[in-house]
Order: structure tokens, then sequence, then C-alpha cells
């Protein structure tokens, strides 16, 4: 290889290099690296052991991932043996969900929560709203929050106070409304003097378009039947990235209640991992009420 025939091809590959350069420079901002809209589970389970034991279980997302949404599980309650009463699901912080319960009989279960994250919402705000609840047996509350203006609802939570065998608030209803609020109901079984509090928590972000699937199931006895209910799969080129329940009006105290141990996305369903799913327990033989289950896609 002559001399001259080396450097012609330096200054070749010279020009190659150069080039491939400047059109790196000029990609447009899509061909850098976006974040991924996959939604992602982080889960935590804590087991309450004897009658009193209060459990609290914390999910934590990833980092670069903020949670949008948040569930609960607890092991199937049989009333007069255990039951874990939920009376908190709600957003902490950023990146955490935090689920809690009080083991109502001797028995033992376990508590699990879940926070669903991801790294493309835009900025979350948080709104929230008290009620002091009516220190009468068998009477229930109604609170909602709101988002500000020109945000909407992608999930919400609940807060109540630990209660007894004799004395609880059992939360029958926390679920989107109206696309921009939050509604939480419970009912007193017993009831604290001077009342106690109840509080919905909304989350809410500037996002697009939400698509709301329902699905509802019969809650009857006999006392200990196990219902769920499982929303049909949501749209293409979206996935349920929050969720909701409400079941009817529980009368009687536990006479006429189902008792809801379930809320969160559907992990084993025919419909894939898109879905949401609420399950209830029938707490007597004459129950006699509705479960919905809410999913919100997009």
């Amino acid at each position: 290889m002559t001399g001259t025939t080396h450097q012609l091809r330096r200054l070749a590959l010279a020009a190659i290099a150069s080039a491939l350069a400047v059109s790196l420079a000029a990609a447009p901002p899509s061909a850098a690296k976006k974040k991924s809209a996959k939604l992602r589970v982080a889960t935590a389970s804590e087991v309450a052991l004897g009658a009193q034991d209060p459990v609290a279980a914390v999910a934590t997302c990833p980092k670069g991932t903020k949670v949008v949404s948040g569930g609960f599980a607890t092991s199937t309650p049989a009333l007069g043996s255990h039951w874990l009463n939920v009376h908190e699901s709600q957003r902490i912080s950023a990146r955490a969900w935090r689920v809690s319960g009080v083991e109502i009989y001797a028995g033992s279960d376990k508590l699990t929560a879940y926070a669903y994250c991801d790294a493309t919402t835009p900025k979350i705000k948080a709104r929230s709203n008290t009620a002091v609840m009516p220190p009468i047996p068998g009477s229930g509350s109604v609170v909602q929050a709101s988002c500000p203006e020109g945000t909407k609802a992608l999930s919400g939570g609940f807060v109540s106070e630990p209660g007894t065998p004799t004395d609880l608030a059992m939360v029958s209803r926390s679920i989107r409304a109206g696309g921009t609020r939050w509604v939480v109901d419970a009912t007193n079984v017993g009831a604290v003097p001077g009342g106690r509090n109840l509080t919905a928590q909304v989350y809410c972000a500037e996002v697009g378009k939400i698509t709301k699937l329902f699905e509802d199931a019969a809650v009857v006895g006999p006392q200990g039947s196990l219902f769920t209910a499982t929303t049909p799969k949501c749209p293409k080129k979206s996935t349920s990235r929050g969720g909701g329940f409400a079941t009817s009006t529980p009368t009687g105290g536990l006479t006429n209640a189902a008792i809801v141990y379930e809320s969160r996305r559907a992990r084993f369903s025919r419909f894939g991992g898109a879905t949401w799913s609420s399950s209830a327990s029938a707490a007597s033989a004459t129950t006699s009420i509705t479960l919905i289950t809410d999913s919100y896609c997009r």
C-alpha cells in the first residue's frame, strides 16, 4: 500500500466519523432514551397476631418512579375467628403507599400493600377532606376530596381510626366520582364517644383521557361466602393505573354487610394484568349487598 493510498483512506474514515457525529448531534429529542410508561408494582406484607394487634405495610416504588395508585389485600376474613379490618390505604410520599389494619379477633391475618408506580405521570397533587363520624352505632358518614382545577383524579385513598370487635368503622366505599373527586363511606359498628375521624384522599394530575370501566357482583349469605368483581380489560394502548370499590351501605351493624378484604390490580384472570379486582365476604347469613369495582385506564 502506497503512502498516498494510506493517507486517502485515513481521510475517508475521518470524514465518515465526522458525519456520524453531526447526525447524532442533530437527532430529534425523540431519539433520546425515553422514560418507560410501563406500570411497575411494589408490594409489602405484615402479619397481625392476635386480637387488637395493629399492623401497617408500606410498599415503596423504585427510584425514578412515583406511586400513582395503591391497593390492599388481607387474608380471607372469618367473623368470630379472625378478621383484619383495614382502616387506612393511602399515599404517604411520592414513592410510598401505606395500608394499616387491626386484627379484630384472636386469630391472625396477613396484610399486603400494593403500590403502582410509573415514571411518566406529571406532578401529582394530593388533596384531602375529613369528617367526624356521629357517635351513634350503625350510623354512616360520607366524605369526599376534590382535585384542583385543571386536574383529574388518578386515584384516592382513605384513613379512619383503629377499632375493636365492638367499636370500629368499616369502610364500604373508596371510589372516584365525577372524574375530579374521590368519595369514601364508612359505617360505625359501635361508636366512639365524640365521634371518630374519616378522611378521604384524592391524587390528581394534568393528564389526558381516563376511561372508567366497572363490574359488579352480588354478595349474599351464608356468612363467609366470598365474591369477587373484576373489571373488563382496558382499551388497547392503555392499562389499569388505579381502581376503587364500593358496596351498598351496611345496615344493622354486620347483619347486612359485605367485608371488603381486597382491592387491587388483578394479576390472575383471563384478562391479564390490565384490570382491577375487589373481593368481599358476606358478614352474615342474611347479607344481600352489591359489590362494585372500578378500573381507571390510561
